[in-house]
C-alpha cells in the first residue's frame, strides 16, 4: 500500500462524496451575516495594512498569536488540570 493510499480514499469515493455534497441545498446569507463577515474581513485587512510597514512588529505579532500564546494557554490548562486532580484526590484520602 502506498503512502497516498493510507491518507486519501480512492478517487471514486472522493468523487461520490463531492457529488453528494454538491446536492446539498445552499442557504443564502442574511443581511446580519453579511455585515458580520464584512466587519471581520475589514478589521483583518486594516490590521494587515497597519502591520505592512512594520515587519518586526508583524513577525512579533505572528509569533505571539501563532506560537507563544497557544503554548502559554496549554501550559496553564495543564497546570490547572494537575492541580485539580491532586486536590480532588486529596479530598478522598
Amino acid at each position: 500500500m502506498s503512502h497516498q493510499d493510507e491518507k486519501h480514499p480512492p478517487a471514486p469515493a472522493v468523487d461520490a462524496l463531492l457529488a453528494r455534497l454538491a446536492e446539498l441545498p445552499t442557504v443564502p446569507p442574511d443581511d446580519l451575516q453579511r455585515a458580520r463577515v464584512r466587519r471581520v474581513t475589514l478589521a483583518a485587512l486594516a490590521e494587515e495594512r497597519r502591520l505592512a510597514g512594520r515587519p518586526m512588529v508583524r513577525v512579533a505579532t505572528r509569533a505571539w498569536s501563532g506560537a507563544i500564546l497557544p503554548v502559554l494557554l496549554a501550559g496553564t490548562v495543564g497546570v490547572y488540570l494537575v492541580w485539580a486532580v491532586r486536590f480532588s484526590a486529596a479530598l478522598y484520602r
